[in-house]
């Protein structure tokens, strides 16, 4: 079994949960830097290799935990060769294109929204006046980078001039826009964790006292929390339709119901492990080993 870092970062609390349970169940765990990977075609020895190894003939499985930065074509070229890798037989876990999906906010919602998922109002562009145009539309709003995680870069905006200030700025970046409605709720939110067609737990995110992020990583507090068969269905579905094997679902309780904000293909659990027994990375080796033996 295989994890993929970019970094090789093995002080990642999620990282080391995963390290842990794939050599306590047994199984061989080899950290790998996607950048290193060499693509072989037209040759005997073709393949994806790593160092002196053709990965194509030595892996069992792959959990992909990391796409790193890279320029357009490194990007381009990372993806690719995943896929090479799971055309060549080898599982990979969160599959390279629903990652690549469900990572990305605009098209993950997209697809949520198309199979009839409530979302929050969005609008994405390029175009600086085409965004400043649209701002009175959602006027209470969200800036969030189109790919990321912890809640890192994201802003709360409830002014035309702040917002002006800030879409320019992304804009001289050469950034797109991500704007979305701030959705008024408890100042909370809820992650649901799926693991294959199984939810394994749940919690709310509480934000900090006098802040509007509930992410576990910028001082959220958890409270396990049952959910609703409304909402084990949301997240089962929501998970389905992004072809993901496993994910943190993030969902608000608007005033009209619950909106879907993001599914999150390689989540953290740190938060919720604290308020559950068993061990959730061990269940997700676990789901990837019956994966590799079908």
């Amino acid at each position: 079994m295989i994890l993929y870092n970019l970094y090789r970062d093995t002080t990642h609390w999620p990282n080391k949960e995963l390290i842990r349970a794939i050599l306590k169940l047994g199984h061989k765990v080899k950290l790998i830097d996607i950048s290193k990977l060499v693509g072989v075609l037209g040759s005997p020895s073709k393949g994806v290799w790593y160092e002196d190894t053709n990965l194509t003939e030595r892996l069992s499985a792959a959990l992909l935990r990391n796409l790193g930065s890279a320029s357009c074509d490194q990007f381009t070229f990372r993806l690719s060769i995943l896929e090479h890798l799971e055309l060549s037989g080898v599982p990979l876990i969160n599959s390279t294109y629903p990652t690549r999906r469900a990572k990305e906010k605009y098209i993950s919602l997209v697809y949520l929204e198309h199979h009839g998922i409530k979302i929050p109002h969005t609008i994405v562009s390029e175009d600086l006046r085409l965004s400043l145009q649209n701002y009175p539309n959602l006027n209470d709003i969200v800036v969030k980078p189109l790919v990321g995680a912890r809640g890192l870069g994201s802003i709360r905006i409830s002014d035309f001039d702040i917002a002006y200030r800030t879409y320019k700025t992304l804009s001289r970046l050469g950034q797109v826009i991500y704007s979305q409605k701030y959705i008024e709720k408890p100042n909370r939110d809820i992650r649901i964790f799926v693991i294959g067609d199984e939810i394994v737990g749940s919690i709310y995110r509480k934000a900090p006292p006098g802040m509007w992020k509930t992410n576990v990583a910028q001082g959220a507090t958890v409270e396990a929390f049952n959910p609703n068969e409304e909402l084990r269905e949301l997240a089962l579905k929501s998970v389905e339709i992004l072809e993901l094997e496993y994910a943190g679902v993030d969902v608000v309780e608007g005033p009209d119901g619950y909106y879907i904000l993001e599914v999150n293909p390689i989540p953290s659990w740190e938060g919720l492990q604290t308020t559950i027994s068993f061990n959730i990375a061990e269940k997700i080796i676990s789901h990837v080993v019956q994966i590799v033996k079908k």
